[in-house]
């Protein structure tokens, strides 16, 4: 089964015997572009921690991301691509 974790949801194990086991994959929209993907981890690490010294670090790691995408290098290669 596979859903989409960015809509709120709930779950619950109705056996009270057994022990429920869950695997989450994450996974990007094959149709999402490299800065959206940039601009959505940025949005997971301000959910994580809306701090101002981690948003800081969070916006400058995204800056560094998006500076790899402009880079000529990055050309035909995707981010988190395997090099």
């Amino acid at each position: 089964m596979v859903f989409d974790t960015s809509f709120t949801h709930s779950t619950w194990n109705a056996s009270p015997d057994e022990e429920r086991l869950v695997l989450l994959i994450r996974f990007w929209h094959p149709q999402l572009s490299e800065a959206e993907r940039v601009a959505t981890l940025w949005l997971f690490a301000a959910a994580d921690d809306s701090s101002k010294a981690a948003l800081a670090e969070a916006s400058k790691l995204a800056e560094k991301r998006l500076k790899l995408l402009q880079s000529p290098k990055a050309s035909g290669k995707g981010f988190g691509a395997k090099r």
